[in-house]
C-alpha cells in the first residue's frame, strides 16, 4: 500500500498537473494499493481511473487549533511529486 497524503489537494491548488494523479492511478502494479487523499472538492478527474472514491468529513482538526501546515504531514508531498515528474 503506498498512501499519498495532500496529492489531491496540491491538484487542487494547481500545483500539480491532474493528469499526473491519473497517470499515477493507471500505471501503478496491479497488486499495489494505491490512496490518494486530501481534497477539498470532488476530483471528478480521477473518477474515470480510480476503482474507489470516497468522502471523509472532518469532526476535529488541528488546524482548528491554530496549528498551521507542518513540513512532513501537510505539504512535503508537493515538493516530492514535483520533482519525480515535473
Amino acid at each position: 500500500m503506498l498512501i499519498l497524503g495532500e496529492v489531491l489537494y496540491a491538484v487542487e491548488q494547481e500545483q500539480l498537473d491532474p493528469s499526473i494523479a491519473e497517470e499515477l492511478i493507471e500505471t501503478k502494479s496491479p497488486n499495489l494499493e494505491l490512496v490518494l487523499t486530501g481534497s477539498h472538492t470532488k476530483p471528478t478527474y480521477i473518477g474515470s481511473v480510480a476503482d474507489v472514491v470516497t468522502e471523509v468529513n472532518t469532526n476535529e482538526h488541528l488546524f482548528d487549533e491554530g496549528v498551521q501546515a507542518r513540513s512532513g504531514t501537510e505539504y512535503w508531498i508537493n515538493a516530492v511529486l514535483k520533482e519525480l515528474f515535473c
